[in-house]
């Protein structure tokens, strides 16, 4: 009746008369679940899918021990909809707590036993007629509120956990990016990206989309179907030139430009490391960033710390900067700083 676990184990007696001693088995651990106590989402309890797709979000039920437990719900069958004495269930309706409305086809709770092999625990949405008798679609653009509830058997009060689920409108935009690592020149390898979303940035549903190659790319492959709202496909260069790869979707088309004669991106601009640019803080130091810094500005946070002055060695002779109660010393240069720079910090 409570959950927990039990050690079971047979004890082997000799017979009459032996002076052989008894023989003890191994032990087998038989844990007991007990009844689900609570509920959680696996992920972050989200999803975004097709106006006439289903989707499931997965969840986990416990009991007191934190151990997985055995309920029941709705559940599919190759006949329909079939309903089994409910202890968790679900609900649905639009993200501003209106209704789901008559589009919207009805939600389930999909039985679980953590112990056979291929169940999964999920709260399933369904908007289409493909399990069950209800008709309709999603609303495109809209955001679903799905709540699941577990009234445990053993007493105690409901459970609620809310999850949500985006129905994709269609197509938007095609943003593409080309990776040109693998080279630029002849018989070199370019890979393509291309992400589909709808009109509020979110993925669109999967489906086929058109690819082409142009120019001096050739597409490698025939047939597309995107995943997640994205797609790579590769290319080969096979000519000298400009190429083009073209992805269309719905009417919606994206185009990746591949120039092997343009300049390579320029590096990410250095940021200030301060005193950490130093490898030294006093005597002889070495400036170790790529950041271009100049005199004053390393020394206004040298002379907190007491220094005195600030050189730079610039090949045949030291350059001083110096301050002193905020007016620069007769004979102090601002000069600049740069990687490898060798300097010397006098207190």
């Amino acid at each position: 009746e409570n959950a927990g676990t039990v050690d079971v184990y047979l004890i082997v007696s000799p017979v009459a008369g032996s002076a052989s001693p008894p023989i003890t088995t191994d032990i087998l651990s038989l844990k007991f679940t007990g009844d689900a106590t609570s509920i959680a989402w696996v992920g972050d309890g989200s999803a975004s899918f097709g106006a006439s797709q289903s989707m499931a979000l997965p969840i986990t039920a416990t009991d007191a021990n934190g151990d997985l437990a055995i309920v029941t719900g709705s559940k599919v069958t190759s006949t329909g909809v079939t309903t089994a004495t409910s202890v968790i269930s679900a609900a649905i309706t639009k993200a501003d707590g209106t209704s789901a409305g008559t589009n919207v086809a009805a939600s389930y709770f999909q039985d679980i036993d953590p112990d056979a092999s291929g169940d999964q625990t999920v709260i399933a949405v369904d908007f289409d007629t493909t399990d069950d008798t209800t008709t309709g679609e999603g609303e495109p653009g809209t955001t679903y509120t799905v709540k699941a509830t577990l009234d445990p058997t053993s007493g105690g009060a409901n459970v609620e956990i809310e999850g949500t689920i985006y129905v994709t409108g269609s197509p938007h935009n095609v943003a593409v990016e080309l990776d040109t690592s693998g080279g630029t020149t002849l018989g070199s390898i370019v890979t393509a990206t291309a992400t589909v979303t709808d009109a509020m940035g979110q993925p669109v549903a999967n489906g086929s989309i058109d690819v082409t190659g142009g120019g001096s790319l050739t597409l490698v492959g025939s047939g597309a179907t995107t995943s997640g709202g994205s797609i790579t496909r590769t290319l080969v260069v096979t000519s000298s030139g400009i190429g083009t790869v073209t992805f269309t979707m719905d009417g919606v088309t994206g185009i990746g430009v591949f120039n092997p004669s343009a300049a390579p991106p320029a590096p990410p601009a250095a940021t200030d490391p301060g005193l950490d640019g130093l490898s030294e803080l006093s005597g002889f130091a070495t400036w170790t960033s790529d950041y271009v810094t100049d005199a004053s500005a390393l020394f206004g946070q040298l002379a907190g710390r007491g220094a005195s002055a600030l050189l730079l060695w610039n090949g045949s002779a030291w350059v001083r900067y110096s301050v002193v109660g905020g007016a620069a010393v007769p004979g102090s240069r601002n000069f600049e700083v740069a990687r490898s720079d060798i300097l010397f910090i006098s207190y």
